[in-house]
C-alpha cells in the first residue's frame, strides 16, 4: 500500500473540517486562565482559614 502526499493533504483537510466546529466554540469560552485562578483562591483559601480556626481554638483551649 502506497501513502503519497495528497492522501496526506486529503486526510488534513478532513481533520481540519471535523475540527472546525471545535474551534470556534473553544473562541467563545470566556478566559479560562481567570477560572483557573479563581479556583485556586479558593483551593488554597480555605485550608488556609481553617488553619486559622484550628490555631485560635487551640490557643483558646489552651489558656483555660
Amino acid at each position: 500500500m502506497r501513502i503519497t502526499n495528497r492522501d496526506v493533504w486529503m486526510e488534513v483537510i478532513k481533520m481540519r473540517q471535523d475540527l472546525a466546529p471545535t474551534i470556534q466554540n473553544a473562541s467563545a469560552v470566556p478566559d479560562h486562565e481567570n477560572r483557573i485562578r479563581s479556583l485556586e483562591r479558593w483551593k488554597y483559601g480555605i485550608p488556609a482559614g481553617i488553619v486559622g480556626v484550628i490555631v485560635s481554638l487551640v490557643k483558646t483551649f489552651w489558656t483555660k
